[in-house]
């Protein structure tokens, strides 16, 4: 007994040993990284803007602290992210700035959850070529582009590509995966009624391929996306929208030598001479040193800090609702309900906020939650001009929560509308059975125990089910009828689940007009009346130390890597598809939502 006391306490030394000396460790990187932020550089003259795309381009406000720097340094499970409208007025504010002389583009996208989005990169690149028409030059190297590269780089006066690099651009594809066999196979039931013909979410888990619905409106939503990048690309490069598809369906990836040949680049080139064209272009005449230069996060920076010394004034408040819409406070990556509607309210009493930029980039979620949101945004709507920008995504409880609005801009790439409704209501029976688990019980009334997970639903549960999923999207007709001034009629017509491409969507009324996130907020101030104004983020970024200390104690969220493999990544967005299946928290599981159109490439 003695000798174990002895073990016992030598155990706590030991632990207490390790945490001390994590927790010297953390300080100490604590303490370097706060002694970087204090010395970070400023801005030389002469200096080329520097636009490094190996980053996740999110909608909402990252936390750029040191906690947060902390955070990636900890856990380094997530591509570095930078917030979209910090990216456009970077860029819009250093084709003004006598200090940049020009732009440098090189990396590769990192696309994580629902950022870089085909909607928020066309943002990127129009702000590109707003820099580009300052007379300032734009030049891009490139060593394996894909898609979303290639699209940001054609906006440049010069594009360059490694010897070695193809340009990775087979074309765009939609693939879903279907569970139902698989489910049957360990014995999980899925039951799911729907209401909407096109009403795609939900037929993973119940179906074995896709439904001819889905396939005619995923085909539809491809085209859309695809032709606007072909008629893009092929506008900046000077070659005929035809040639490109043909050279694309011809060879997949277009080596180095065709992409000269064709004019999709300007030259074939390894780094060091773009190097000495960096150098010549930030005046800096010694071939030992670097070109004088400023990342886009660093100037970003430098531009918050000049916002802050400017103090108070009438405000543009811009109120971001990203990720799976879900009931409560929801996670880092998700849109809680009570948080988004709390922050509505703060928004609406706040007098110094004059109007309100709602930028929605949501698939939808929870029926009651997206209600709850939309309820607030009609609160507000009442007291101040309310506008909606839509990102690469605002479809079902993402276009609820868009409808009743003073205004809706969308690009023509954004995936909206998905106006139906699903339910999703799964059982473990036959899995637990099958395991020698069986389930039995009391109860007071014929369907207390209708929400078990231990049996399918019967019939005439199933039509209460149907008829709750049935009134849900009746409500969500009559909210778009009454916010878009149409009749329900035509509503049910441009309804029954269907997702539209944002130019498809202007032509059918769901969206008023094409344009950005800067094009939603000088509309909103105009409402407002308001010539001189500040524009300020809502919610303030989540505190980054929770989430360390959390994630230290045990997290389960997948990793992310810039080197992440073909079919890693593949196993990794299946498991965030069913992350989402897992957070879905509508009491009565009624959910509009759709899936998300992962564009293969």
């Amino acid at each position: 007994m003695k000798d174990f006391f002895k073990m016992l306490a030598a155990c706590f030394i030991a632990f207490g040993m390790w945490v001390a000396a994590a927790i010297v460790f953390v300080s100490l990187l604590v303490g370097v990284i706060i002694s970087a932020g204090q010395q970070a550089p400023g801005v030389p003259d002469g200096a080329m803007m520097v636009l490094d795309l190996s980053i996740n381009v999110t909608d909402t406000p990252q936390a750029d602290d040191d906690l947060a720097v902390l955070r990636d340094a900890v856990l380094g499970d997530k591509p570095p992210s930078l917030h979209l409208r910090a990216l456009l007025s970077s860029l819009d504010a250093a084709a003004v700035d006598s200090r940049i002389t020009g732009l440098y583009l090189h990396g590769s996208f990192l696309p994580s959850g629902l950022g870089s989005g085909f909607a928020a990169l066309k943002e990127v690149r129009q702000a590109i070529e707003r820099f580009k028409a300052s007379g300032k030059p734009v030049i891009a190297y490139l060593r394996f582009p894909d898609t979303r590269d290639f699209y940001i780089a054609s906006a440049a006066d010069s594009i360059s590509i490694n010897p070695m690099g193809d340009i990775i651009t087979p074309g765009m594809a939609i693939e879903r995966f279907y569970l139902a066999d698989f489910f049957s196979r360990y014995g999980i039931g899925i039951q799911v009624p729907h209401a909407g013909k096109f009403k795609s979410y939900g037929e993973s888990y119940v179906r074995s391929d896709m439904s001819e619905e889905d396939r005619v409106q995923s085909r539809a939503l491809l085209n859309g996306l695809w032709s606007e990048y072909l008629a893009t690309v092929s506008l900046a490069r000077g070659i005929s929208v035809a040639e490109l598809q043909a050279v694309i369906d011809a060879e997949a990836t277009i080596s180095p030598e065709r992409a000269l040949s064709i004019g999709l680049v300007d030259e074939v080139e390894h780094f060091g001479n773009i190097l000495a064209r960096l150098r010549q272009a930030s005046g800096v005449a010694d071939s030992a040193d670097s070109f004088k230069q400023v990342s886009v996060s660093q100037y970003a920076g430098s531009l918050r800090s000049a916002a802050v010394a400017l103090g108070s004034k009438a405000t543009v408040g811009i109120l971001y609702v990203e990720g799976t819409i879900v009931g409560g406070e929801g996670r880092m990556d998700q849109a809680g309900s009570d948080r988004l509607a709390r922050e509505l309210r703060k928004l609406r009493h706040d007098e110094t906020v004059k109007a309100i930029v709602l930028r929605v980039n949501s698939p939808g979620g929870a029926a009651i939650a997206a209600d709850i949101i939309a309820d607030e945004v009609a609160r507000a709507l009442s007291v101040k001009p309310v506008v909606v920008s839509m990102g690469s995504y605002a479809t079902s409880g993402g276009y609820w929560i868009s409808s009743r609005s003073n205004r809706i801009f969308a690009e023509s790439n954004t995936l909206t509308g998905s106006i139906g409704v699903v339910g999703i209501v799964p059982n473990i029976e036959r899995l637990a059975n099958d395991h020698g688990v069986f389930f039995d019980g009391v109860k007071t009334a014929r369907h207390a125990d209708m929400f078990t997970l231990s049996r399918p639903k019967t019939e005439e549960e199933m039509a209460l089910l149907q008829s709750w999923v049935d009134d849900a999207y009746e409500k969500f007709i009559r909210l778009v009828a009454e916010g878009r001034g149409m009749d329900e009629a035509r509503v049910r017509v441009i309804a029954e689940g269907r997702v539209w491409t944002g130019a498809e969507a202007l032509e059918v009324g769901l969206v008023d007009e094409l344009g950005g996130l800067e094009d939603a907020i000088r509309h909103a101030a105009g409402l407002a009346g308001l010539d001189d104004y500040a524009v300020e983020d809502f919610p303030a970024p989540r505190n980054q130390l929770q989430e360390i200390l959390l994630r230290l104690g045990g997290g389960s969220e997948p990793l992310a890597s810039r080197f992440e493999g073909r079919f890693s990544q593949w196993v990794r967005t299946r498991f965030e598809e069913l992350e989402v299946l897992d957070s879905l928290n509508d009491p009565r599981g009624v959910y509009a939502l759709s899936p998300i159109v992962r564009i293969e490439e």
